[in-house]
């Protein structure tokens, strides 16, 4: 149980990255 949990938080860690990027790229100039 222990290997999808931990997948789980990378997945969610990715995408909070990914949001993140997706909003900067939103409020820069492109």
């Amino acid at each position: 149980m222990q290997g999808p949990m931990i997948r789980f938080g990378t997945h969610i860690s990715g995408g909070d990255t990914i949001s993140r990027s997706l909003r900067l790229f939103n409020t820069g100039p492109y």
